[in-house]
């Protein structure tokens, strides 16, 4: 007993009511005398040694309890705050609060290795989907520009098409009225041409055979009619050209022969003079006038023919550049459509990839930062039950 209670003042007044209730037992069974009962000094001085500890183990507990709490709050740590729920829920002191601590410790580490990976992983996928989404963005941007642009030129070129068309038929119509009028002309001028060549033949022989009649010596000395203009002849006159009053005799120089009204075939053949040079003159003029016209109309007809031509050459390249614009605007809008799914497919993507890569309250930074506080929160835990005497 001396040696229970030698022991006993050195024992925490928290732990002497169980160390006197455990020095007054004695270990008896039914039937046994006092000399079968074994004193339970050996026992008593076990439990005073586990008992000592008690207060500094309590005592240290309180202190990791207390360190946690202000931690897990600080950082609002899901992982440190769960940690104090295992810990109190521990069936003794520090049961494993060693290796709990060391497993949570592993797991932070295990996860920002896991969350640079899928750090890494996000980057490259938001980067790529982005480029793509940028890409298809900028190309459906220069299809629509392009788009616009042939459209655009299609309609010019129809508008053109359609104004050298017109011109075409402006010119047809044009060299059509102008040949019309040029042969109403050719046939009229042709026509005077005849009557005026026949009007001067005829005019030219009844000259003549006035002239022979009135005037023989004159006749003789007149050259010879010119190629078209022969002499009229009698449809009474023989081969030689003579009829038979022109066969008849000399009266021989008889007295008071017949020798018609000379002046008065002076002034009939003037006048027929007169005649001949206007048949002569609308020969010439008619001539000229034909030639002119003609040559202008040759002139029209030539230019107008060859701004046709060339008219209907630039309406066929137009027409031409027209096809290839709107093939040039259909294929733009096939391609739109392309890049409009390519488009659509990187926004899908760029959703699907928010909630994991984007959407998580906080930055990579920010996460990495409360984790290595976490980390280190929980290595200060252990490093104060490393440093306790019992060397938890």
């Amino acid at each position: 007993m001396n040696g229970v209670a030698g022991v006993w003042k050195f024992v925490p007044e928290e732990v002497e009511t169980v160390a006197l209730s455990n020095s007054t037992t004695t270990q008896t069974k039914p039937g046994d005398t006092n000399e079968d009962v074994e004193p339970v000094e050996d026992d008593i001085e076990d439990q005073v040694v586990s008992f000592l500890q008690v207060k500094p183990a309590a005592s240290t507990r309180k202190q990791l309890m207390a360190m946690l709490s202000s931690k897990a709050e600080t950082l609002k740590s899901a992982a440190i705050s769960t940690l104090l729920i295992k810990l109190k829920d521990a069936p003794s002191p520090f049961a494993k609060v060693k290796q709990m601590i060391n497993d949570l410790v592993a797991r932070l580490e295990a996860e920002a290795a896991d969350e640079a990976s899928q750090k890494e992983w996000c980057d490259t996928e938001m980067s790529e989907t982005n480029a793509a989404r940028n890409a298809a963005q900028v190309e459906i941007d220069s299809l629509n520009a392009l788009h616009t642009e042939k459209k655009a030129l299609s309609a010019q070129l129809t508008e053109q098409i359609n104004t050298l068309s017109q011109e075409i038929a402006d010119l047809s119509k044009a060299l059509n009225e102008e040949t019309a009028l040029r042969n109403t002309d050719h046939d009229t001028n042709t026509q005077t041409l005849a009557d005026a060549n026949a009007g001067l033949l005829a005019l030219t022989g009844a000259i003549e055979f006035l002239n022979e009649f009135y005037n023989p010596s004159l006749i003789q000395k007149q050259a010879p009619p010119s190629a078209g203009y022969e002499r009229a002849v009698s449809a009474n006159a023989g081969s030689d050209g003579q009829t038979v009053a022109d066969m008849a005799p000399d009266a021989g120089g008889v007295s008071g022969a017949y020798g018609g009204k000379t002046d008065a075939s002076k002034s009939i053949i003037g006048m027929m003079e007169v005649i001949k040079s206007d048949f002569e003159n609308t020969i010439s003029k008619t001539t000229d006038e034909e030639n002119t016209n003609d040559g202008d109309y040759q002139t029209f007809k030539g230019e107008t023919e060859q701004d046709i031509s060339d008219k209907g050459d630039l309406k066929d390249t137009k027409t031409t550049d027209r096809e290839n614009a709107d093939l040039d605007a259909t294929q733009a809008d096939a391609d739109l459509k392309t890049q409009g799914k390519l488009l659509q497919d990187a926004l899908d993507e760029l959703v699907k990839l928010k909630p994991v890569c984007v959407d998580t309250g906080m930055s990579t930074k920010e996460r990495n930062a409360r984790r290595d506080q976490e980390v280190e929160a929980l290595k200060e835990a252990l490093k104060m039950l490393q440093n306790t005497q019992f060397n938890f």
